[in-house]
C-alpha cells in the first residue's frame, strides 16, 4: 500500500492592517507644503522676480498703460540683476519715485552717475557727445509710420513717384525703368506713430506734433530687372543729405555711401564708404535696410550690416526731412516697403534751447519712451518746507494745485516724499510758506530692478515679448 504523498499547505498569510493616518497629520502636512510654497513665492518676490502692472502711458508704445481704453501691460522685473552688474544706459528699469516713494516708476535709463545729459535736436548727448543706442534698444523704440500697423495707407498716399511705375499693393511698387519714390509730406513726431490702430488710443489735447524727425530707417525687398543698373536711397535731414547706392553687377562705379550738406550752386557730399566688389544680381530678391539714427549711417543686406559710418552733427540748418528711393539705370521691383522713425526726445520745457542735467554721483536720470507725454526726470519738481533746524520736508509737485501743501489751521497738511500724509505746525517752520524746485534724479538705493519681459497679454491683444 502506497503512502499518499503529504501535501504541504501554505502557511496562512498574516493580515497586515494599515494604520490610518490621523486627520490632523494630513492637515499639518498640507499646511507645511503651503507654507513652503508661500515662503518660496515670497523669496522670489522679495529677492529675485516681481510682476508689475503698467499704470500709465509714459512708456508707450513700448509698454501700454491706458486708462481710457482699460489696457494695461504686465511686466516681469529681475530684482537681483544689478547686484552682479551695473545698470546700462537704455535699460528699462523700475525704481521708487524719489518724490513719493510709495509709488514705483518704470522708465528707460538715460543718465548715469557723474554725467552731463543734454537733449538736443531730438537726440541724447552725454558729456557733449551723442549717445548711440545699441541695435536691440533701437529696434525696441522705432515707430513704424508706413505702412500703418494693421495697414490702411495706400503707397501713393504716403509717397509720390516719378518715372514709369505701377503700384500693385499698399507697399509694393514696380518701376519699368529709372525712377524715384519720395515721401509726400514732412516726417514729424506724430504721437500715434507705432501704435496698433486696434488699441484705439487717442492723442492727448496738450500734445504737439511739430518736430521734424530725421532719424529714419527704410526697409524693403528689392529686385533689379537688369545688371547694368542699381538702387539709390537718399535720406534728407534738415540740411544734410545721406546717399546710399548699391550697384548692379554691370553698373559703373562701386557701391557707396556719401553724406554732407547741399550748398548753393552745388553740393558738399563726400564719399565715406565704398566697395567695388559688392553688387546686386539681376533677378534676385534682396532684403535691404537703410538707417540714419543717432548720427550713425548703416546698410544691411540680407540681415548683415555691410556699411557703417558714424558722424557728429553740429545742429540743424534746414527745415526739410524726406526719404527717396528708386532704381538707377534699369527697372526694379520694391516690396514690403516699411518706414520707421526714432524717438524725438523733447527737452520738456517751454524753451527750445538745449537743456543740461548734471547727474550727481550715486544718482540716475530716466525718461519715458513716450517723450511727448511722460512725467520723468525732465519734469520732476518738488515742494519743500524748511524747518527751524534747517532740515526740509518735501514731496511731489506735479504742477497742480492739489499736489501742493494745504494750509489748515496752524500748519500745513502735506504728502511727503515717503508718500505719507502728515501735519506740519507753523511753529516748526522757519517761515510761513513753501517753495518749489526741479529735482531730476533718483538715488541708486531706490533702484528696484530691470524689466525683462511683457508676460501678460494685453487683452484682447497678444503682447508677449522681451524688453530691450
Amino acid at each position: 500500500m502506497k503512502k499518499r504523498a503529504m501535501e504541504r499547505k501554505p502557511a496562512p498569510e498574516k493580515k497586515i492592517e494599515k494604520k490610518k493616518t490621523p486627520l490632523w497629520r494630513h492637515i499639518s502636512e498640507n499646511i507645511e507644503c503651503l507654507a513652503i510654497a508661500i515662503a518660496m513665492a515670497l523669496m522670489l518676490n522679495i529677492f529675485f522676480i516681481q510682476a508689475y502692472k503698467i499704470p500709465t502711458g509714459s512708456m508707450q508704445p513700448t509698454l501700454i498703460g491706458n486708462e481710457e481704453q482699460g489696457l494695461y501691460d504686465r511686466v516681469l522685473v529681475n530684482k537681483c540683476i544689478y547686484l552682479f552688474s551695473k545698470p546700462e544706459r537704455f535699460d528699462v528699469i523700475v525704481f521708487k519715485f524719489p518724490l513719493n516713494q510709495a509709488k514705483n516708476y518704470i522708465k528707460r535709463l538715460i543718465g548715469l552717475p557723474g554725467e552731463i545729459i543734454e537733449i538736443r535736436n531730438g537726440d541724447i548727448f552725454v558729456d557733449g557727445h551723442i549717445a548711440r543706442k545699441p541695435e536691440n534698444a533701437t529696434r525696441a523704440v522705432l515707430k513704424q509710420i508706413f505702412p500703418e500697423l494693421g495697414g490702411g495707407i495706400p503707397f501713393n498716399t504716403y509717397f509720390k513717384t516719378e518715372g514709369d511705375c505701377r503700384i500693385l499693393e499698399e507697399d509694393k511698387v514696380v518701376f519699368a525703368g529709372p525712377g524715384i519714390a519720395k515721401t509726400a509730406r514732412p516726417i514729424r513726431d506724430g504721437y500715434l506713430d507705432g501704435y496698433d490702430p486696434d488699441y484705439k488710443i487717442s492723442k492727448p489735447r496738450h500734445v504737439k506734433e511739430d518736430q521734424l524727425v530725421g532719424d529714419l530707417r527704410l526697409a524693403f525687398e528689392a529686385e533689379l530687372n537688369a545688371a547694368n543698373g542699381g538702387i539709390r536711397v537718399q535720406i534728407v535731414e534738415e540740411g544734410k543729405e545721406h546717399v546710399f547706392i548699391l550697384r548692379g553687377k554691370d553698373h559703373a562705379g562701386p557701391s557707396r555711401l556719401s553724406t554732407g550738406r547741399r550748398v548753393s550752386g552745388g553740393n558738399d557730399l563726400k564719399e565715406v564708404w565704398s566697395d567695388p566688389d559688392l553688387f546686386l544680381e539681376a533677378g534676385k530678391n534682396y532684403d535691404l535696410v537703410f538707417t540714419n539714427i543717432d548720427d550713425r549711417l548703416s546698410i544691411r543686406l540680407d540681415g548683415q550690416e555691410i556699411a557703417v559710418y558714424e558722424y557728429e552733427d553740429s545742429g540743424s540748418t534746414g527745415d526739410t526731412v524726406r526719404v527717396e528711393f528708386g532704381p538707377i539705370g534699369c527697372g526694379a521691383t520694391f516690396d514690403e516697403i516699411t518706414l520707421y522713425r526714432d524717438i524725438y526726445y523733447l527737452p520738456g520745457r517751454s524753451s527750445k534751447e538745449p537743456i543740461q542735467f548734471e547727474v550727481p554721483e550715486d544718482h540716475y536720470f530716466a525718461m519715458g519712451d513716450n517723450t511727448q507725454n511722460s512725467s520723468d526726470s525732465r519734469l520732476w519738481r518738488s515742494f519743500y518746507l524748511t524747518r527751524k533746524d534747517g532740515s526740509e520736508i518735501k514731496g511731489n509737485f506735479d504742477g497742480s494745485r492739489e499736489s501742493l501743501p494745504r494750509k489748515i489751521g496752524g500748519g500745513y497738511v502735506v504728502v511727503d516724499h515717503y508718500g505719507d500724509e502728515r501735519f506740519v505746525p507753523l511753529s516748526h517752520l522757519q517761515t510761513d510758506g513753501y517753495q518749489t524746485r526741479f529735482e531730476s534724479f533718483f538715488h541708486e538705493k531706490l533702484l528696484l530692478g530691470k524689466a525683462m519681459v511683457v508676460f501678460w497679454p494685453m487683452v484682447p491683444h497678444f503682447r508677449w515679448n522681451l524688453l530691450r
